[in-house]
């Protein structure tokens, strides 16, 4: 069964599902908040006077930034993470280490996927186009 990293890194067992899920939603909303800020997708203009090419145009340069935001954060994460790091090369510590690499960029890429067909969609349908 698949268990996303920021999951696991949550502490789970001892705080419970809800509040990891509540913290990775929030730094996930943080993140688009911040990238909408930083392109200027909350101005007047933009929200209500711009055509179709306009709007998508900004929705891609807020994921875009979104994204980088978003990887900044994750990179963070996994490097404040409590990972071994004195083993010999070769070990099983190295294969844990980049099973929780390899998982990371995993739900990196999905966060990403999901959220920007949310947002893509949303955007669209505040705009009138759908």
């Amino acid at each position: 069964t698949y268990m996303p990293e920021w999951l696991g890194l949550g502490n789970v067992a001892a705080r419970g599902v809800w509040p990891a899920a509540a913290s990775h939603g929030a730094a996930l909303a943080t993140c688009w908040l911040a990238s909408a800020f930083l392109t200027g997708a909350f101005e007047e203009a933009s929200v209500y006077r711009a055509g179709l090419s306009a709007t998508v145009k900004l929705i891609c340069q807020t994921g875009a930034v979104a994204t980088l935001l978003l990887l900044a954060l994750s990179g963070a994460g996994l490097a404040l993470a409590e990972m071994p790091s004195s083993a010999p090369s070769g070990s099983f510590i190295d294969f844990e280490v980049y099973r929780s690499i390899g998982k990371t960029a995993f739900d990196v890429a999905l966060d990403v996927s999901v959220g920007a067909s949310c947002m893509t969609g949303w955007r669209l349908w505040w705009a009138g186009f759908i």
